[in-house]
């Protein structure tokens, strides 16, 4: 059950890790062609 839990938060992690590498550099993309 423990050890569900870890990996399940790991999961998570990662994929918030991934999220951001992908959306920031598309939000600076946005940010320079529409220059905020």
């Amino acid at each position: 059950m423990y050890e569900g839990i870890l990996c399940k938060e790991q999961f998570l992690y990662v994929v918030l890790f991934v999220i951001k590498k992908i959306t920031i550099p598309f939000l600076n993309k946005v940010r320079k062609r529409y220059s905020f």
